[in-house]
């Protein structure tokens, strides 16, 4: 195995296809070293659940999670989250350049997350996930799945964001020490 971390990967309800998904995340992390964007070995696939970091990292079976980029993209996702949540003070610092690169963010219905502080925070996360996605597997692998991000039904405004103003973000995500290895 590739990662440092062992990861427990179990199932919801052992369906065929939530075993399916953690067989595939098993062997993505094989492939992969996700270790540097570990910070929970736990982690449960729920066909039922929407993906979510706590409190127990929690993946669906939904695509795009039915891929090898789609699993891997949702599992360092939900990871950045955890690293974020140990990071409260610099995102707090982060956010607020944040609002005033982006005064105004839309709600979920227009591809923003569930509230506005969500979506900046989002800003955040989805640029590191993409950045994380980029250094594990490839140039063409992130290109590709901001492609398909910036029009899917979660977060699609944020993934653009990332996508054509990506620079700044990443500049405010150097300035308050956020950015991953």
């Amino acid at each position: 195995m590739i990662c440092a971390m062992t990861v427990v990967v179990t199932t919801k309800r052992g369906t065929v296809a939530e075993e399916a998904t953690a067989q595939l995340l098993r062997e993505v992390l094989e492939q992969h070293d996700a270790s540097p964007w570990q910070f929970t070995d736990r982690v449960v696939i729920d066909e039922r659940a929407i993906p979510h970091s706590h409190p127990v990292l929690t993946l669906s079976t939904r695509f795009p999670l039915r891929t090898p980029d789609g699993v891997l993209a949702s599992y360092l996702h939900e990871q950045i989250h955890w690293q974020l949540v140990a990071q409260r003070r610099q995102v707090r610092a982060a956010r607020r350049d944040l609002k005033a690169l982006f005064p105004k963010v839309p709600n979920r219905a227009g591809g923003g997350a569930k509230t506005r502080r969500s979506t900046y925070l989002h800003l955040l996360v989805n640029w590191l996930e993409v950045n994380a996605l980029t250094q594990l597997a490839g140039d063409d692998v992130g290109e590709s799945f901001l492609d398909v991000t910036v029009d899917g039904p979660v977060y699609g405004w944020v993934y653009r964001q990332v996508r054509d103003r990506g620079a700044e973000i990443g500049q405010i995500i150097t300035e308050h020490e956020l950015r991953g290895p």
